[in-house]
């Protein structure tokens, strides 16, 4: 049996016993879940930036600074380049996303629209 049968037949299973118990609507939860202890698993201490633009050496330093004092430990940042991205940072980081972008400013004001 090969590794993502493996995978498919746990995910099958979690989704029967869920269904069984009538608790599919937990299933988001247990996913965010399991994303957070994922990412805690691999280095909670590497912060991976995205933004639109390539960060300078002293942008990754501030941000570096900026992390590890709020964070209290040392944190490490490693910049990606996300085309989605209008301008902004999003910041993933032991679990715990920071998104400080237009993107999630403009979707929050579509919200604020749609249901005020």
């Amino acid at each position: 049996m090969s590794s993502d049968q493996s995978i498919d037949n746990i995910v099958n299973g979690i989704v029967t016993y869920l269904k069984q118990i009538k608790a599919l609507d937990l299933l988001p939860q247990i996913a965010e879940n399991l994303k957070k202890l994922s990412w805690v698993k691999y280095d909670p201490d590497l912060a991976t930036v995205y933004s639109a633009q390539p960060l300078s050496s002293t942008q990754i330093r501030e941000l570096k600074t900026i992390l590890s004092k709020y964070f209290k430990r040392q944190i490490r940042v490693k910049s990606r380049l996300d085309q989605s991205i209008i301008a902004g940072l999003k910041i993933h980081l032991a679990g715990q996303e920071i998104d400080a972008t237009i993107n999630r400013r403009l979707e929050d004001l579509k919200q604020q629209i749609i249901y005020d």
